[in-house]
């Protein structure tokens, strides 16, 4: 978003929000009102940040960067389609002739992890195969390997695992190998993000790319149109399935 923002001329300010609570997301708010900005793009992962862009939207040209949310008065929404990247997870790993594709989520308080757990499900409800199983657990590894102990509980893996995120993909890989399972041949392993260095994973992973600097142009573009009072917009960016060897 710097790049596109100096592109048009224009300098940035940025504040992190490190608790979707409504106290701290107000005070993020205020503290670019306090400074005179042109406008503000907020990336909503969680409910109370996309509410406190939504009033802020009454008073400055606001665009919010989500996958989970609907435009509505006065709110213009850029995203990366979260849906479509799980559905090409599946659809790979279906191709591969996989049946059994376990999930495990993040948290189910993240619009990227609803969005992303909801793909997987009306991907796998399209098939005449029984819904496998959800594991709830977060975006780090420590939470990937957590998860995988509870769905590796039962009698029989899954033949294959499409984690939520790449961190946690790690996770699982560890605790199939601790369990003596071989990643693919035993379980296959997709994830999400296309982290750096996921090509270094062993074996390299799988996943699905999110194209940040696509959606941080697209966000900046539709912010000037906002500014020049353009109408509600609401557009979603394609992500893109890596293929490697997990």
């Amino acid at each position: 978003m710097e790049q596109a923002a100096r592109a048009h001329h224009y300098a940035t300010i940025m504040t992190v929000v490190d608790e979707a609570s409504k106290p701290t997301v107000d005070a993020a708010m205020n503290f670019f009102a306090e400074h005179g900005v042109d406008g503000i793009v907020v990336i909503a992962h969680q409910d109370p940040v996309a509410e406190a862009a939504l009033q802020m939207a009454e008073q400055l040209p606001v665009v919010v960067i989500s996958s989970g949310i609907a435009p509505g008065y006065g709110r213009h929404v850029v995203g990366i389609d979260q849906k479509e990247g799980a559905r090409l997870a599946v659809d790979h790993l279906l191709g591969r002739g996989f049946a059994d594709i376990a999930h495990i989520s993040g948290p189910s308080a993240w619009f990227d992890a609803r969005e992303r757990a909801s793909g997987w499900q009306e991907r796998m409800l399209s098939t005449d195969a029984e819904l496998p199983r959800l594991v709830r657990g977060g975006w780090n590894a420590e939470d990937g390997y957590q998860a995988a102990q509870r769905l590796l509980g039962g009698a029989k893996p899954p033949e294959a695992v499409f984690s939520a995120n790449d961190y946690m993909a790690l996770g699982i890989i560890r605790a199939l190998a601790e369990r003596g399972l071989r990643v693919p041949e035993d379980v296959a392993v997709v994830g999400f993000d296309d982290v750096d260095a996921s090509d270094f994973f062993s074996p390299p992973l799988t996943t699905i790319r999110q194209p940040f600097e696509a959606a941080g142009e697209a966000a900046l573009d539709a912010l000037f149109a906002v500014i020049d009072g353009a109408e509600q917009s609401y557009s979603l960016i394609a992500p893109e399935l890596i293929v490697r060897t997990s």
